[in-house]
């Protein structure tokens, strides 16, 4: 059904109307409908901010529901507007990307809230909202569905690898779990450790996690355990002359892929000095 964009109030003259909500706010729509994120972020963001998503508030008015509490931080009744605007989750998104200091100026409703940081940003900032929120919802349903506690930074770095896959910058990369990323940032460190105590002074790390080799490249640095390690890699790069960080394909790296593998069961670490596993030995003959 197909709905007219002009509302007539009553004992005004027929000919006369008054644009409707949709009409006020149509240069949100053709913003969102035009960005270049995945359909299902756009559908989403427009329920959102038509404040139709299945917060446990808008439950609680069609379905009787015992708890309405945010499962996020247990502070405050789970609204739009809390979930992505007030919960201390969100606050923390939008400091680590760097889009802080507007929301707090507009309206309590979602969509006045939109719109108030929309007027005067960049197509890529809005995406990024976009996005943002997306993820947020994401992590709060694994939350209430799977009871997984998602981290504040887990949800940034899902924010990153949206993007970079959105603009064309992952294709042939790998998506990394969090979690395995700071395992490969360990590796890493432990592998530098033992090139200093072989008394190497030029090295070339090569790794298939683009976390990783990024967030060494750009000397990136956060408030997580992931970024704990990258201080530690960085700090201990001081006692080579040189160090070259290499981002490759999994199919180029598939020695040290096979070795991460030689033995799951295995808590600690193991080195091999002189003499490889036969599965990356064999591997190397294939290659080399």
């Amino acid at each position: 059904m197909v709905k007219s964009a002009y509302r007539l109030h009553e004992g005004d003259n027929p000919t006369v109307a008054e644009p409707s909500s949709w009409e006020k706010d149509k240069w949100i729509w053709s913003r969102l409908w035009k960005s270049q994120v995945w359909p299902q972020i756009k559908l989403f963001f427009w329920q959102l901010c038509h404040d139709a998503i299945a917060t446990k508030v808008n439950l609680a008015k069609r379905v009787e529901c015992d708890n309405t509490m945010c499962p996020m931080c247990f502070a405050s009744l789970e609204t739009g507007t809390h979930l992505f605007r007030d919960c201390f989750i969100a606050q923390g998104v939008w400091e680590e990307l760097q889009l802080t200091g507007r929301e707090e100026q507009y309206g309590i409703e979602v969509r006045d809230w939109v719109e108030g940081w929309w007027r005067d940003m960049l197509s890529l900032e809005r995406e990024k909202i976009m996005v943002a929120c997306w993820a947020i919802w994401e992590a709060r349903n694994r939350t209430v569905f799977e009871g997984v506690r998602v981290r504040m930074e887990q949800i940034v770095w899902r924010v990153e690898d949206v993007l970079a896959e959105i603009a064309g910058n992952g294709e042939g990369k790998e998506v990394w779990e969090p979690h395995v990323a700071e395992a490969v940032a360990v590796a890493v460190l432990e592998g530098l450790v033992e090139a200093v105590r072989a008394g190497h002074d030029l090295i070339i790390v090569e790794s298939d996690c683009s976390r990783v080799v990024d967030a060494l490249k750009t000397r990136k640095t956060g408030r997580s355990s992931f970024f704990l390690v990258i201080d530690d890699i960085l700090r201990i790069c001081s006692s080579f002359v040189d160090v070259v960080w290499s981002h490759t394909s999994r199919i180029n790296n598939e020695v040290a892929h096979a070795l991460a593998h030689v033995s799951p069961g295995v808590v600690g670490k193991t080195v091999w000095i002189d003499q490889l596993p036969p599965v990356a030995e064999a591997l190397l003959v294939l290659k080399y």
